[in-house]
């Protein structure tokens, strides 16, 4: 009996470690590919680090955010607005800068485009050239927001502007708290805007929650279709006026109750949406109904009587994922 029992024992040992060599082997393979949400990937990603886990096997922190980093972002550029992004060199907030950043998009990019040639006069053989602006969702080269080249992005643009924008209020329009503009470039925004995406900013001087159409639209792309007829049943026309960074006086277009989930709380966010580069801004008004109370100490806030963690933008703004 006892003969047969460490027979036993030695086939189990074996086929166990087969088995944690399997999990290790799948994970460590993990790539990729360019038809692949952000979102779906980190799902994968983290089903396959789980089952890794069950062996015993774990990652420190920092490590697992830079496989994660490296795996989801192939090329530099997406790489460098990610870490920006990430608050903390920590897998949850490098998770969570990677959704804010590209949701539901793809990111890479497919085999066979969005390369440049150019001609040696050694040899006229053509190479590709590096450091061309990847492609957009649309399959399009992506181009600088300032002057629209495919070489650079807004960011390193030598065309943008450095003056200051200064804020000016009127008593009888909606405030909007955008000081994300003032002594700001145009680039700067570009890169709040991108942080933003998918979550809300924590706006208390706002006194109306308000979002721009490029940010709704990148939300809407996220949302099912039973999500996106519920949105759509409760949109109304609206004309409210709002004055924002660049002084100019913008009116909304319509209001809308986007779907999103807060923490473990599903609830809807009701929202003026206006023709401006603006993330989504959460007034002081919505934050009172959702109970909320800021822990400055801990990057955190008290939200439906829980607990959620608070990412920090680059330009110093607490922001919160509201993605389902």
């Amino acid at each position: 009996m006892e003969t047969l029992l460490a027979k036993l024992d030695n086939v189990f040992l074996k086929e166990e470690k087969d088995r944690a060599y399997e999990a290790y082997s799948y994970f460590d393979g993990i790539t990729k590919n360019s038809s692949v949400s952000t979102v779906d990937y980190i799902i994968d990603f983290e089903q396959r680090y789980n089952r890794m886990k069950k062996y015993n096997m774990t990652l420190p922190d920092a490590v697992l955010a830079f496989k994660l980093l490296d795996t989801a972002c192939p090329d530099e550029k997406s790489r460098q607005l990610a870490l920006t992004a990430c608050t903390e060199l920590k897998f949850s907030s490098m998770k969570s800068a990677l959704k804010r950043i590209f949701g539901g998009k793809m990111t890479g990019l497919p085999q066979g485009r969005g390369k440049l040639y150019v001609t040696l006069q050694s040899g006229q053989q053509k190479l590709p050239l590096l450091g061309t602006n990847p492609l957009d969702k649309f399959g399009k080269q992506s181009r600088c927001a300032i002057c629209q080249s495919t070489f650079y992005w807004a960011k390193v643009c030598p065309h943008k502007r450095t003056e200051q924008v200064k804020i000016t209020e009127d008593a009888n329009v909606e405030e909007c708290n955008i000081t994300l503009f003032t002594k700001a470039s145009m680039s700067d925004a570009e890169i709040f805007m991108t942080e933003s995406l998918g979550s809300a900013i924590i706006d208390t001087a706002c006194t109306r929650t308000v979002c721009g159409e490029k940010w709704l639209e990148n939300y809407v792309d996220g949302l099912t279709q039973d999500q996106l007829k519920q949105l759509m049943q409760t949109e109304t026309p609206s004309c409210r006026p709002f004055r924002l960074g660049d002084g100019n006086l913008v009116y909304a277009t319509r209001n809308v109750k986007l779907p999103a989930k807060i923490g473990l709380t599903k609830c809807q966010i009701e929202t003026e949406v206006v023709k401006a580069d603006i993330p989504l801004l959460l007034s002081k008004t919505s934050l009172k109904k959702a109970g909320t109370i800021l822990d400055m100490e801990k990057d955190s806030a008290v939200m439906f009587k829980q607990s959620i963690p608070l990412e920090l933008t680059s330009s110093g703004h607490y922001c919160v994922d509201i993605r389902d």
